[in-house]
């Protein structure tokens, strides 16, 4: 949450690091931008939401719950998380290289 906050977000910088040959020229296209900012938000969110939950398990003190949650939530928020950020960026990426293919 930090990240953004200074606003470098850092679902920002994974993506160019892994979709964008490492380079971080996503800081002058102001879309993109926010993008990235909302979903590092959303990722912060996932994972307060399963550590929320993993906490509340543990303070009542319930091991054997919370060992079937780790398995049970764990993999499908991050898929979902994951998924969600992959359909954004996509869709915000293809807009903008289609708007430029137009203006040519």
């Amino acid at each position: 949450m930090l990240s953004v906050v200074v606003r470098k977000p850092l679902i920002g910088y994974a993506w160019g690091i892994m979709a964008n040959k490492g380079h971080q020229d996503w800081f002058g296209n102001t879309r993109l931008f926010r993008t990235f900012q909302w979903l590092t938000l959303v990722w912060v969110a996932s994972l307060c939401v399963r550590a929320g939950i993993q906490y509340y398990l543990w303070a009542q003190g319930e091991a054997n719950a919370l060992g079937i949650v780790r398995i049970l939530i764990s993999w499908p928020i991050y898929a979902a998380t994951f998924a969600f950020t992959a359909w954004a960026i996509h869709r915000v990426t293809s807009d903008q290289h289609s708007s430029a293919i137009a203006r040519q």
